[in-house]
């Protein structure tokens, strides 16, 4: 019986330096998926209408979503009907005066609302003190003649 006291080499392999690759991956995923921009939800899926413009809003402004049945969002928080122009008098009112002036809000309404309730949205929009209203809209397939 012959005993060797001598230590055990182990065969390179190349497997040992994946390890460290695949554990700055895994945090690289997790880093970028908690440090990404997660963008706010309108709070109701809405099909935009068509539009042939392409200009750009800024994101400063009051978001109103309104769906097809008529569900109004602002920024993302549902509200009631009944609700509406009381909470537009509060924005507008925890405004400062120079904000005032440039004060607008976007309106993202679903391409089925009907023209009337439309109307309504707007024209209590425009009485709060809002005076500066765009309508969101998604690019049309057609182009303009």
């Amino acid at each position: 019986m012959i005993l060797n006291n001598s230590p055990v080499k182990r065969a390179n392999s190349d497997d040992d330096n994946l390890i460290p690759l695949i554990n700055i991956v895994f945090l690289m995923l997790i880093f970028f998926i908690v440090a990404g921009h997660i963008e706010m939800s309108d709070g109701v899926k809405v099909e935009s209408p068509n539009s042939i413009s392409d200009t750009e809003l800024t994101p400063e402004r009051l978001k109103i979503v309104i769906a097809e049945d008529g569900q109004l969002f602002i920024d993302g928080a549902q509200i009631a009907q009944a609700d509406f122009a009381n909470r537009l008098l509060g924005y507008v009112n925890s405004l400062t005066a120079k904000q005032k002036e440039n004060a607008a809000a976007v309106i993202k309404a679903d391409g089925n609302l009907t023209v009337d309730l439309m109307q309504d949205y707007v024209k209590t929009i425009k009485t709060s003190g809002i005076t500066h209203i765009s309508l969101m809209t998604q690019p049309s397939e057609q182009t303009a003649l």
